[in-house]
This record gives structure tokens, sequence and C-alpha cells, in this order.
């Protein structure tokens, strides 16, 4: 009779496949294994602020079903449990605990998230569960010493950062970057992957960086800081070539915030929609409606009094184009 312990999958290392020690004996399992089932743990953003992830459990729950479907491994199904912590490491604690204490798995399968794997590396070492393959790039993983039933998987995000950052000096030797890092360990990895990538040319290249909390429900309008850098070096040398009136001009206060625009080709919808009887546009405009209303409004009066454009031919933005997928796009804007 087969025996497979949690102690031969951990030395088993990358060979993993779930591939028991085999070894003569009595019928005597760890918790979370039988003759005919092997269970997997598994927590998993599929709610809140980072539900996209949630693919990512589902895939691999399909990928289990796929070999179930063929057999399983060496005769045993897996069993592969997934629940939802909202990518919040309190429900995370929970939600491992269930798994290990109630459902009793053999071994926690691709845990998804920095903190999240955090706040339960100790108590699974503690409990001598392995924790396989997290699924996050921090570089903290990689510590058999002190933490031998946690294995890593991914390559780690300041090596991933470094390698960013000298493919942008050496394609994009002009480039500027400005980094938005989440304020956790996986963040500060990149961000510090960043900055030692760079290296001595960090401040030509990393002209800003922020930080911003997984928990934060929107960005609003006074989260914003001023890229005075975007305005004096790209914008500004552009406006002074083509006007060169504007070399005498100087800033003298700023602003930046919410810019609404039409996201199929950043113009204007005018005039009647196809789809709807009745309805007609005015509308793509922004902030900048107010100097083109004069001209809008005549042409909307006379599609509506006359039932065509007289004086104003504003035919090329009609809603008609979004219907053909054909943008029309302005180049000439900055």
């Amino acid at each position: 009779m087969s025996r497979i312990k949690r102690r031969a999958l951990v030395a088993t290392g990358a060979a993993f496949a779930l591939a028991p020690s085999i070894v003569r004996a009595q019928n005597k399992y760890d918790p979370g294994v039988t003759d005919k089932e092997i269970k997997l743990g598994h927590t998993n953003p599929y709610s809140g602020p980072l539900s996209a992830y949630g693919v990512i459990g589902k895939g691999i729950t399909a990928y289990w079903n796929m070999v179930n479907d063929q057999g399983g491994i060496n005769g045993r199904k897996i069993n592969f449990i997934t629940y939802d912590d909202g990518f919040q490491p309190p429900k995370t604690v929970e939600m491992v605990r269930k798994l290990v204490e109630d459902d009793q798995v053999f071994a926690i399968y691709q845990l998804l998230g920095t903190p999240t794997n955090t706040v339960v590396q100790k108590y699974l070492n503690q409990k001598k569960v392995p924790q396989l393959f997290v699924a996050t790039g921090a570089s903290k993983w990689g510590n058999p010493k002190e933490f031998p039933w946690t294995m890593g998987w991914q390559p780690d995000y300041a090596t991933e950062a470094a390698i960013y950052a000298k493919h942008i000096m050496t394609n994009h030797p002009n480039g500027k970057v400005a980094m938005l890092y989440q304020n956790d360990d996986s963040g500060k990895d990149y961000l510090n992957g960043f900055i030692a990538g760079f290296g001595k040319n960090k401040d030509k290249f990393l002209i800003k960086t922020v930080s911003y909390e997984v928990t934060d429900p929107t960005v609003e309008m006074d989260d914003f800081e001023v890229d005075h850098h975007q305005f004096d070096d790209i914008a500004w040398p552009a406006l002074a070539h083509r006007v060169p009136a504007f070399e005498a001009l100087r800033v003298t206060s700023s602003w930046a915030g919410h810019y609404d625009y039409n996201v199929f080709d950043q113009n204007a919808f005018l005039g009647s929609c196809e789809t709807v009887p009745n309805l007609i546009l005015a509308s793509g405009f922004s902030g900048h409606g107010l100097q083109h209303a004069p001209a809008v409004g005549r042409a909307l009066a006379e599609l509506i009094i006359f039932g065509e454009y007289r004086t104003i031919d504003v035919t090329p933005f009609s809603y008609a184009r979004y219907t053909r997928g054909e943008p029309l796009r302005e180049y000439n804007v900055i």
C-alpha cells in the first residue's frame, strides 16, 4: 500500500506534481490524503478591489478538473477547495485556518498575494502544512532555513523591475517613468528593483513615485499632484515651436484633476443618433464645451429646423463613425 507524507512532498521540491513518495507500508496518511484523494486548499480574491484576480483561482480549478478527468495523480483525485478572502489578510487567516483545521487539507496551494501569504506563513510552518508555490513574487519567500514549509514560485518582483529598468535605459534613453506602487512588500520590491536597475541614472529616469492602498475605494480629484515636468519639458516646447509667442508667457498657477473624454477617439459626437430616433447628440467635449458651443449650437439648430447642416457641416462628428468603427482623431492636439 502506498503512503504519502507531507515531509516527502516538501523534500521533492520542484519535482512536485504531487507525486507521492511511495513506500510499502500500512494504510496511514497525513491529513488530506486517502487512497483515492488529495485535498489542496486555496484562497483568492473573488470579491473586493482585486476581484479581477479571481480568474486565477478559476483557472487553477479548471486545471485540477482536467487532471481529475484524466485519472488524477497515481490514482488519486485532487479535491481543490478554494475560498474567497477578498484580498483582506484577516479574512485570509480565517479561511486558511478553516482549510487546515476543518477541511483538513494536505497543503495550501498557490495562495494569491504578498500580504495574504505573509499573515499565514508562520501558522502554516508551525502546523507543518506545505505552503506551496505562493502566487507572489516578493523577494521574502526563499528562506528555507526559517520557513521550510513555504515554497516560492515566480521570479521575484525586484528582479523583474530591474529588468524593466534596464530595458527602458537601453531602448528609451530619453524616457521618463512615474511609478504608482502598492504600499506593501510587493510594491516596495518593485520600487527597490527599479531604483537598483536604474542605478546612478535613477534621478534621470524615475521622476515620480506615489504609493496607494489596495483598500482605497476610488481615486479622488484631490489625490492628484501637478506634473510640472510633463508640461514644462514636453507640452510647452511643442507649443512654443508652433506659436513662438508662447516663449514670452509663464505659468503662474496650475491644477490637476479628472478629465472626462470620449474613449473611442477623444472627439465629439454631434448630430442624430441612428439607433435612437429623435435623439440629437452634442457630447464628448469635456471641459472645453464652452468654446465649441456657438458653432455646435448653430449646426444642430440647422439640423433640427431644416433637417440638414447649412452653414457649418459637422457630419464627420456623427455617431455613425462609432457604429462603423471609424475613429476621427485629431493629431494636432497636444
